[in-house]
């Protein structure tokens, strides 16, 4: 068992990612615990673009956009400024889910291609 991912070996990884994605789309683990991995994740280089597309695009993802928050690095948040108006103003309701889907995560999808 380990305790952090940067102890895993890299063969495991692949279908670990795999198993987070399907969590992402039909699990019952909590998306706050699942952003936490894929932060982590990515902290170690281990999402690849088309993942983190599939994780962006995902049924838990899209019922809940403001999770995205939680598996930015700081730097990302601060790359796009507007990433933090846009979590602020969908947590008090002043935007709707349909502009932070539009607006953040599709361009959090194309800064990584």
């Amino acid at each position: 068992m380990w305790l952090s991912l940067k102890n895993v070996p890299d063969y495991l990884i692949p279908q670990f990612k795999s198993k987070i994605i399907d969590e992402l789309n039909d699990g019952k683990t909590n998306v706050f615990e699942l952003a936490h991995i894929i932060k982590e994740l990515r902290s170690y280089d281990q999402i690849e673009p088309e993942e983190l597309k599939q994780i962006l695009l995902s049924h838990k993802i899209q019922s809940n956009p403001s999770v995205v928050i939680k598996i930015l690095s700081d730097e990302e948040v601060n790359q796009f400024e507007d990433i933090n108006s846009y979590f602020n103003n969908i947590h008090d309701k002043k935007v709707g889910k349909d502009i932070w889907i539009s607006e953040v995560l599709n361009k959090l999808i194309k800064h990584q291609f």
